[in-house]
């Protein structure tokens, strides 16, 4: 009675300590009946480990069989001990097995390996998924490791598996929240307005730029406003601050620093420099043409031909473009 309740008080222990002193006890169980079958049954190594294995996992092949009447009674006893550790190991492994997969989808994780993204407010599904997945199309990013910060979700969504983001659960401008979520080993935060309408949101962007600036200061930040000025989050040493704007120019700026910059400068009028178009008056390659606007200090960006609707602005070195077509470039008006 007593033996039986000080194994029921073990069966209560959670984690490796009972993983480790089951399988022990198992694997010393599993020796100690082998040196027998080994020495007494006259069964070569390779035997007594087959035996032993077919034994212990109910295979029970009958190929190989004690037989000596004490090798029997063993064999009777290594079944009932070993059928048993068996099973509380595969329960051990299961139950472990479950409760991370739990964990995982509850969000209540702790991330330990390197994070290259970790997107932090969730605006909309939408906006998520094609950020994400305008990163998972570039080779580079196939396999790199994002991480969705939140309070907005009850639980992992199914298409975060499809996408590979891991998912945790709570208020993003929470030191412990971003700690459990890896931040000391992140490379880049996308912090989303919640609210692309609502000034109010850029209260809870700045708590979590500035939570982010004072455990981490590595992190490279990129900060969505809806206010017009960037006082509040150049207070937070935001790296890059920008209006909110759509997935694919944020995915761009996660692939290659200085893409909202480029944008800013090719579409705001306020910038020292200005999308210009310009009737040519020859035919002249785009080659020939690109080399003269450089030299101008002007940046070639493309054409559209007469009598065309698109302009092209992916254009070869050799393409002709002829007289009274339209040249866009950038430069100084």
């Amino acid at each position: 009675m007593h033996l039986i309740q000080k194994f029921r008080k073990i069966l209560k222990r959670k984690g490796i300590d009972l993983l480790i002193n089951i399988l022990s006890l198992f694997i010393v169980v599993s020796f100690l009946f082998g040196i027998y079958i080994y020495e007494y049954e006259d069964k070569n190594f390779i035997d007594t480990l087959y035996y032993l294995f077919t034994t212990a996992t109910t295979v029970g092949y009958g190929d190989i069989s004690p037989q000596t009447d004490l090798g029997k009674i063993l064999s009777i006893f290594y079944m009932v001990v070993s059928i048993a550790l068996l099973g509380v190991i595969i329960g051990i492994f299961t139950e472990q097995f479950i409760a991370k997969l739990e964990k995982r989808k509850k969000g209540n994780i702790r991330m330990k390996k390197n994070i290259d993204l970790m997107i932090l407010g969730y605006p909309s599904e939408d906006k998520i998924r094609e950020i994400v997945t305008q990163l998972r199309g570039h080779s580079s990013w196939e396999y790199k490791t994002i991480v969705c910060v939140t309070d907005n979700l009850h639980e992992r969504p199914i298409w975060f598996e499809s996408l590979n983001i891991e998912f945790k659960k709570g208020v993003a401008s929470l030191k412990d929240v971003l700690i459990d979520a890896g931040i000391m080993n992140t490379k880049t935060a996308l912090i989303l307005a919640q609210d692309a309408n609502n000034v109010k949101s850029d209260d809870y962007t700045s708590s979590i730029s500035l939570v982010i600036e004072t455990i981490n200061k590595d992190v490279r930040t990129i900060v969505e406003k809806v206010r017009e000025d960037d006082t509040l989050f150049q207070a937070c040493n935001a790296d890059v601050i920008t209006r909110v704007l759509s997935p694919h120019v944020l995915a761009q700026e996660v692939l290659y620093k200085g893409a909202i910059q480029l944008q800013n400068e090719m579409f705001d009028n306020t910038t020292k420099t200005s999308q210009i178009n310009q009737e040519i008056k020859e035919d002249i390659t785009w080659g020939e043409l690109a080399i003269k606007l450089i030299k101008e200090n002007k940046i070639p960006e493309g054409y559209l031909l007469k009598g065309e609707d698109q302009f092209n602005l992916s254009p070869k070195f050799e393409d002709t473009i002829s007289a009274g077509s339209l040249i866009k470039f950038r430069g100084q008006l």
